[in-house]
């Protein structure tokens, strides 16, 4: 089988989820594959990735690193909070999210990119948006070796950006996710504050009531942000 390589040239810096999406646009092949360039990742592992995928008819096989050493203890504490978060907010069942080494369905993931971002929280963004498509999803392990050239750029501002696109793709698929439990929380809090002045026979709290309307507010705001998402699923389908 002959192997052809082509270059992409971008005019401008995009960053390293703008790089990968650039490169994603051009595919012309079912599947696309891809790693980081730091050398840390074994080409032959591709081939691992390609049989799972092959075997499973999965839409995305992510390289898992589960069980290998971080690269720091700030990182591995990092990936555990966002895995925690992602959990909380959508079915999660994967725990290398943020791998560089996955190959998925070309023509699902060239659905998708335009929602993701251009920095480096792209890896978490693509598969979080699979998995919350209920696109399927399976991991499969690979080796990880020692830095060959490079240094990480990954950084506490990477990590907010994560969590703050992963709040992004909740609102977008699925906001009561996030409206309603903070409305719970707020309605409770006002309710436990402002019962026992009531029963004492001391009237109304003025703030427990505030807490209580500000709770009914967010419950109705994100009732409408519900119907507006199943609008733009039906849009889109």
């Amino acid at each position: 089988m002959k192997s052809v390589l082509r270059l992409l040239g971008i005019k401008k810096n995009r960053g390293y989820g703008g790089a990968i999406k650039s490169g994603i646009e051009k595919v012309q092949t079912k599947y696309v594959v891809t790693i980081d360039a730091d050398g840390q990742h074994s080409l032959e592992d591709i081939d691992a990735l390609y049989m799972k995928i092959l075997e499973t008819d999965a839409d995305m096989i992510i390289g898992s690193r589960q069980g290998q050493m971080s690269a720091s203890k700030i990182r591995g504490v990092g990936k555990c909070i966002i895995r925690g978060v992602a959990k909380m907010l959508m079915p999660l069942d994967i725990y290398d999210i943020n791998s560089g080494m996955k190959m998925c369905n070309a023509s699902i993931a060239k659905e998708y990119i335009h929602m993701c971002p251009n920095g480096m929280s792209y890896s978490d963004v693509i598969a979080l948006l699979f998995v919350n498509e209920n696109r399927l999803v399976y991991e499969e392990p690979i080796i990880i070796k020692q830095r060959v050239t490079g240094k990480s750029t990954i950084s506490i501002h990477t990590a907010v950006e994560t969590l703050r696109e992963i709040v992004n793709i909740v609102m977008m698929f699925n906001p009561s996710k996030i409206f309603f439990p903070i409305s719970t929380i707020l309605f409770l809090l006002g309710l436990g504050w402002g019962l026992p002045i009531v029963i004492q026979g001391r009237g109304v709290s003025i703030g427990s009531s505030l807490l209580i309307i500000v709770a009914l507010l967010i419950f109705l705001l994100g009732l409408l942000a519900e119907q507006l998402a199943a609008i733009r699923k039906r849009l889109n389908k």
